[in-house]
């Protein structure tokens, strides 16, 4: 199980790198590019006790201006249920005492993964 702090950042991580490789521009490996991704993440880690879990998540979504990036994209309402249904399905969790983003992300897993183990046929 991965430690709070890290997990704390994942969620606003897996946003912030969306965002980048949905709007950058900026050529393929730029270390700038990393470098300003680590800094964002520093900076939405710093305030978690500030925003707590929901808000550390909804400051990286629209920092990261992900509803607007999704304008890009071929189904771009598609896009905006997919990321709204996440902040919905993670301050449900929340509120029902499920923990924070780090209880969050594993059970997003346990979702994602749970279903894939579960779909297979036969032994992997």
């Amino acid at each position: 199980m991965v430690d709070r702090d890290t997990a704390a950042s994942h969620l606003a991580g897996v946003a912030y790198l969306a965002g980048v490789a949905g709007g950058a521009q900026r050529g393929r490996g730029d270390p700038a590019v990393v470098v300003e991704a680590l800094g964002r993440l520093a900076s939405y880690r710093a305030r978690r006790g500030e925003l707590g879990p929901i808000g550390v998540l909804e400051l990286a979504v629209r920092d990261r201006r992900l509803l607007q990036l999704a304008v890009a994209t071929p189904r771009v309402r598609e896009s905006w249920r997919r990321v709204r249904f996440l902040l919905e399905q993670a301050r449900a969790f929340v509120d029902a005492g499920g923990g924070g983003l780090s209880e969050f992300a594993d059970w997003v897993d346990e979702q994602l993964f749970g279903r894939a183990e579960s779909s297979r046929v036969g032994p992997p």
